[in-house]
């Protein structure tokens, strides 16, 4: 505090200064009497205040001290000013960017500068998450983190991570097992779910029980092979690939940024029967990414100036919409006496569309679109590719999703002396796709790995598969993907109508990846391939 009072005074005392530089500017007269001139005759004379003040000052050398003296004092008070602010800002953000969950506290130091380390090498390469990951594990356990936080293990191990999942339906029933509201490996602010205070993961035990059943139903649970499905009530293949074989003879290019808003028009008719406008689906495109950039911190004006407004309302106006498409899609129940439930579920929907399935499956998209077309590594070994070929499409989609998984871990808090004390645990999904004991020289991209692959993929985990609960995607106390089978069929057909349309080429082939997509690309439709260019074209 007196640091601040000290560095406003010479500020002040600065600022004096310099206006009475401006304003008295004293001249001498050669009957020797000093005079003050006018701002009337500054004007006319065509000079500046502080011009003539300057050269007076400078006039001799007593002069020119106290105005080096000056200029001293200004800027040591504007530095300190700002050194202070700087410090005060710093102060806010560290006390402010904190969360506390079951008596543990998670703080800027322990762990939101780890998470900017681990976000910062996701962004690096596909690579550096291992090395990351690496550095929280101990001698006595390689494949059991410490952190990030405390009172966290993260677990690595492909069979350790296939227990945790396993081990949830017991603990639920037990009463020892509780979710908060995370994402991945982040814990989320509760600032954007004002009205639920959490992200659909992160539901109580009794609230997951309510929503999963019509999450399962709309999802893998509608999946069919009935010769013709529209969506509303059902979905198959067939279907998939007519939504995208009639997308694919509107477009001429494909982005990066297109992904998002043509995978959620699928999700919206599925989910709930919803029909939306190009330019809807790319307003909710935009409100995803910002949604994204933003649950992680709570909403104060450090945070809405470094990642820009809190999209509070669109959310609110898009929940509005679902609630009434909810309302359409279930007319037997009872809506206007159960308002409570039908908010958590209108929440749960959006969150699968926005932040779930809809961010998941057009990042898988990403990857693998990517790959087709790099000139690097791992595309150009793989090449060419035989889209039409189901075998090779599949293993080319499982090894991808386990080579880049777009998600991550599996959060849970468990307790084993009746509610006393509560112990974080991730089971990482992503490390457990990359354990060297059962993907042999895992970094590499080699489809059609054993387990992984068109016949066999038993050792699939990327959807936490085993903490599903006899098979059913729609039971209450299931927590793995209700939406495995529909995602991965949504994937398949998107590659085999893209295929069809082509062939497609690469305004550029330099395509990079890191651990949360690709550089960016943009693909158009070509006419004649050409064997002289860098461009990478699907035959």
């Amino acid at each position: 505090m007196e640091a601040l009072v000290g560095a406003v005074s010479n500020f002040l005392r600065c600022s004096n200064k310099k206006m009475r530089g401006y304003q008295v500017a004293k001249l001498v007269h050669p009957n020797g009497l000093m005079a003050r001139q006018t701002d009337g005759e500054f004007m006319m004379q065509g000079t500046g205040r502080f011009d003539d003040a300057r050269r007076d000052l400078c006039a001799t050398p007593s002069s020119s001290g106290k105005y080096g003296k000056l200029l001293c004092e200004c800027f040591c008070g504007c530095f300190c000013a700002l050194l202070v602010t700087a410090l005060a800002l710093c102060a806010f953000v560290i006390s402010t960017t904190c969360v506390e969950v079951e008596q543990t506290k998670f703080t800027f130091w322990n762990y939101y500068i780890p998470q900017l380390k681990y976000f910062m090498a996701g962004q690096r390469d596909s690579y550096s998450w291992t090395r990351w990951y690496g550095d929280l594990t101990t001698a006595e356990d390689p494949l059991v983190g410490l952190g990030p936080g405390p009172n966290t293990q993260t677990y690595y191990g492909w069979e350790d991570v296939k227990g945790i999942l396993q081990d949830f339906s017991v603990r639920i029933s037990e009463g020892t097992m509780r979710r908060h509201n995370e994402l991945g490996m982040m814990i989320l602010s509760g600032a954007m779910w004002p009205e639920t205070g959490t992200a659909v993961t992160g539901l109580t035990n009794s609230d997951h029980s309510v929503v999963r059943p019509y999450l399962g139903a709309v999802l893998d649970g509608a999946g069919s092979s009935s010769s013709y499905c529209d969506g509303s009530t059902c979905w198959n293949a067939d279907w998939l690939r007519r939504i995208f074989r009639d997308r694919f003879a509107t477009i001429e290019s494909l982005s990066r940024d297109d992904l998002m808003w043509i995978v959620s028009s699928v999700l919206h008719k599925v989910h709930l029967n919803l029909d939306l406008s190009d330019k809807e689906l790319r307003d909710f495109a935009a409100f995803q990414r910002q949604l994204i950039k933003v649950i992680p911190f709570k909403r104060n004006f450090f945070w809405v100036t470094a990642f820009g407004m809190y999209p509070k309302k669109t959310k609110h106006d898009f929940e509005g919409m679902y609630k009434a498409a909810i309302i359409r899609k279930w007319p037997e129940e009872s809506w206007k006496d159960s308002p409570a439930k039908l908010t958590v579920l209108a929440n749960a929907m959006l969150d699968s569309l926005a932040l779930l399935g809809g961010a998941h499956t057009a990042t898988a998209l990403d990857f693998l679109l990517s790959i087709l077309f790099m000139e690097g590594e791992p595309g150009k070994s793989i090449r060419p590719l035989n889209l039409t070929n189901k075998a090779q499409l599949h293993d080319y989609i499982w090894e991808t999703l386990r080579r880049y998984p777009p998600a991550t871990g599996v959060p849970r808090w468990i307790t084993d002396d009746k509610g006393a004390t509560w112990q974080h645990q991730i089971a990482n999904v992503l490390q457990a796709l990359q354990d060297e004991r059962i993907f042999k020289k895992p970094l590499e991209f080699r489809p059609g790995r054993p387990g992984l692959n068109h016949k066999n993929h038993s050792r699939s985990i990327g959807w936490a598969d085993f903490a599903e609960v006899n098979g059913d995607a729609s039971h209450p106390h299931s927590h793995s993907c209700p939406g495995k089978q529909l995602s991965f069929q949504l994937l398949a057909a998107f590659l085999q109508e893209f295929d069809a349309a082509g062939p497609w080429h690469a305004d550029d082939a330099k395509i990079t990846l890191n651990s949360y997509g690709s550089s960016g690309f943009v693909l158009r439709r070509s006419s004649t391939k050409s064997a002289s260019t860098q461009q990478r074209v699907i035959d």
